[in-house]
């Protein structure tokens, strides 16, 4: 795939621009391609730092400016480029101010916002219900699960979710597996990774952490700041099932 296409394909995943056929199509890319994971997670870093939209804009106009750069320029013969236009130098100058300004009220603690303080409040990793051993191989299945179960207890959760993604790439069947590398994206701060498992565990709906992946797949959309898709989910959550009041309360907010 060229680099723009991966760009675009990134920028329209983050953004929820994707149609269903094309979500399900990139995250089954997602899944295999670890490179492609890398670069989804720097770009989530970022919009979340410098606050979603306005490092979009950002993107856009560095993507537009450089492909100005690149571009032959006929009138001087192949191998020339063109300089930056003053429209696209102006247009950097006021969105890096943008950026600054955003990036003190960012910082200021009376600026956090009570969404994520909610998210702080609620989100805590599920508790682990595998068997944990010691001394075993990690070459080994056994000792993978091992090493994963001892990650995720030690609170090293980019270790277990590069082990329980392991596991679950080899044993698909093994639902466990996909949803405590899920929960250990989301520990990790990784909700753009954890959100493609929570749904893919939801369409299974033959296991035992279905509620539970509902409620994390909610938390996972909450701390992108996709609120509409979390806030459907908890509606979801109904009086006697697991969470149902910790719904509530984010419904209520």
């Amino acid at each position: 795939m060229e680099q723009p296409d991966k760009y675009d394909q990134i920028e329209r995943f983050l953004r929820d621009e994707m149609t269903p056929e094309e979500r399900r199509a990139f995250e089954q890319q997602l899944s295999g391609d670890r490179a492609l994971q890398d670069e989804l997670r720097l770009h989530a870093e970022l919009a979340e730092t410098l606050q979603g939209e306005q490092v979009h804009r950002l993107r856009a106009v560095l993507k537009e400016t450089d492909r100005t750069w690149q571009r032959p320029d006929d009138a001087r013969g192949p191998g020339k480029v063109v300089g930056i236009g003053l429209r696209q130098i102006l247009a950097i100058a006021a969105t890096l101010a943008l950026l600054v300004v955003s990036w003190q009220l960012f910082f200021r603690p009376d600026r956090i916002s009570d969404r994520e303080q909610l998210f702080a409040a609620q989100f805590e990793p599920y508790p682990m219900v595998l068997a944990q051993r010691d001394g075993q191989d990690s070459s080994t299945a056994e000792g993978l699960q091992a090493k994963a179960v001892n990650a995720y207890s030690s609170a090293d959760y980019a270790a277990a979710a590069e082990a329980f993604t392991r596991l679950a790439d080899s044993r698909p069947d093994q639902s466990a597996y996909l949803f405590y590398a899920a929960v250990s994206e989301l520990a990790a701060g990784h909700p753009e990774l954890a959100a493609p498992s929570f749904r893919e565990l939801l369409s299974r709906e033959d296991h035992l952490f279905v509620e539970q992946s509902r409620w994390y797949l909610a938390l996972a959309y909450w701390k992108q700041g996709e609120y509409e898709q979390a806030e459907e989910l908890l509606r979801q959550i109904q009086p006697g099932q697991a969470k149902y009041e910790e719904a509530r309360e984010m419904l209520d907010r």
